[in-house]
């Protein structure tokens, strides 16, 4: 049976991208659950994106910096019935200092399964650098 290994060298390629990206958030949320401060944000506006899979919400968000610098940041949280969020209610976020656009929800820091995209990640690499590798061979 004949196999496009270009086709499967570039899906190989994003999925190892996809990896690095996985990897990169959880670099993220460990430096902020290190140097990061609390702070409480107003929710603007939220929007349903029903069609994401999961469902998420698409939360625009204002706060203050311990030096009182107004902020502005879009998150995007999963759309679930544990939490529930309306414009003009409160959330508590964790900033970066250095870089103060940089946030996210308080509860996602705390959660549980915040090594989960370490795993995923790596997983990830090691799986479509294995079929990057045979495509190539393949080619040669």
């Amino acid at each position: 049976m004949p196999t496009n290994y270009s086709a499967v060298g570039a899906t190989a390629v994003g999925g190892i991208g996809f990896g690095l990206y996985q990897i990169y958030q959880w670099f993220r949320g460990r430096a902020l659950r290190r140097h990061g401060k609390p702070v409480t944000a107003t929710i603007r506006r939220v929007v349903r994106r029903p069609l994401a899979r999961p469902p998420q919400l698409r939360l625009e968000v204002a706060y203050r910096t311990e030096p009182g610098t107004r902020h502005h940041a879009v998150l995007n949280v999963p759309d679930t019935v544990y939490f529930q969020y309306a414009e003009g209610e409160e959330i508590a976020l964790w900033y970066h200092p250095r870089r103060p656009e940089q946030v996210e929800p308080e509860a996602r820091l705390l959660d549980a399964d915040s090594d989960s995209p370490l795993y995923t990640g790596v997983l990830l690499v090691v799986v479509f650098s294995y079929f990057l590798h045979e495509a190539v061979q393949a080619l040669r």
